[in-house]
């Protein structure tokens, strides 16, 4: 048993039984510290093995690397289903699963069980792409998203979405404070639960309304020439671009559109 934060969070028996491999992965989880990044076949390579890790080096690195777990629950039938994460779900470290890049747009999703990991793709990865999930509520605004990145990873976000929805915003400040109040009134709602069904569309139409004059103004001063043809989102960004606002607003309502469009070359 540890007295206090300087003890070993295993007893050194438990460490021991390890194998080394995983206690060369688990001693090697970032816990806070300046770290410059290394190469994943260097990652764990001079990691010291020889005391477990201590109470204060686990305080430091739970919140940064631990993943709450979902629970498997069977019925009288024996059917299994997997219920939701609550807020005294147990947390998990997963040495491997830790290691995975944020992004607000994630290329994959993440089911952590009690002793094992389920990442799974969200799309087709071709050969080379890097594997992503989101550490955080991806429907979350930027300055939300980036301020909880920041305040418990120590990084700000500049993945694709999150660079194009700067640009993006930046056209409208007024705009960006609306949407960000609407989102703050649905965080209320949920807290509270008070959400009803006029409350819900009042939010999610305010919301579309500042976000389509913020991208047609972004489209109309051209800002997707800041974006170089490599950018992953540059197809659909260069396909809107063709398209006049009339044509713009008709496709966001589902209306036929009577202009030809000149196809992107």
């Amino acid at each position: 048993e540890c007295s206090n934060a300087s003890e070993a969070f295993l007893a050194p028996s438990q460490w021991n039984y390890l194998a080394p491999h995983f206690q060369k992965r688990l001693a090697a989880l970032h816990g806070g510290d300046a770290t410059s990044p290394v190469a994943l076949q260097q990652w764990a390579c001079d990691t010291d093995t020889s005391q477990s890790p201590t109470t204060a080096w686990f305080a430091r690195a739970m919140p940064i690397n631990a993943m709450t777990v979902a629970t498997v629950s069977e019925n009288q039938d024996s059917l299994r289903s997997v219920e939701a994460v609550r807020g005294d779900s147990p947390a998990a470290l997963f040495a491997f699963g830790a290691l995975i890049n944020h992004s607000c747009m994630p290329s994959a999703s993440r089911v952590p069980y009690p002793g094992w990991l389920v990442v799974r793709a969200a799309r087709h990865l071709a050969c080379g792409m890097e594997v992503t999930f989101s550490y955080i509520d991806a429907r979350k605004p930027l300055a939300k998203r980036r301020g909880e990145l920041q305040d418990k990873w120590g990084f700000t976000c500049a993945c694709d979405r999150c660079t194009l929805e700067e640009q993006v915003w930046a056209c409208d400040e007024a705009c960006t404070r609306q949407a960000a109040e609407q989102w703050n009134n649905f965080q209320q709602m949920v807290r509270e639960r008070s959400c009803n069904e006029v409350a819900l569309e009042q939010v999610v139409d305010v919301t579309k309304g500042c976000t389509e004059k913020v991208l047609d103004t972004f489209l109309d001063q051209g800002g997707v020439s800041c974006f170089a043809h490599n950018f992953s989102l540059w197809d659909p960004l260069r396909l809107a671009v063709t398209l006049t606002p009339e044509q713009r607003r008709a496709a966001r309502s589902s209306r036929p559109v009577t202009q030809d469009i000149a196809k992107p070359e």
